[in-house]
């Protein structure tokens, strides 16, 4: 082959916007979250729920449950985070 030659340009036909819009779920809402507050993060439990109901309103995810840990552990890597460990989505 030429080196000034292009490879074939075949189309996959997963990769179709018409097709993946006929197999893409659309997304209703946000049923529950679970996060794990790092020991340094600075939140408890009921400080995050409050910034989260707050960020969270006018939103798929207002009105979700909220499942928050605090993590005692102070050598932990994301000790001064908050990961966001599980969610649970509603769809159509």
């Amino acid at each position: 082959m030429s080196p000034c030659r292009r490879p074939s340009r075949r189309r996959c036909p997963l990769s179709s916007k018409r097709s993946l819009k006929r197999s893409k779920p659309s997304l209703k809402r946000v049923v529950r979250i679970k996060v794990k507050l790092g020991a340094l993060s600075h939140f408890t439990p009921e400080h995050f729920e409050e910034h989260w109901i707050d960020a969270a309103a006018g939103t798929i995810a207002e009105g979700c449950k909220i499942e928050a840990e605090l993590s005692e552990d102070l050598t932990d890597p994301n000790a001064q985070g908050v990961v966001l460990e599980d969610i649970e989505i509603a769809l159509d």
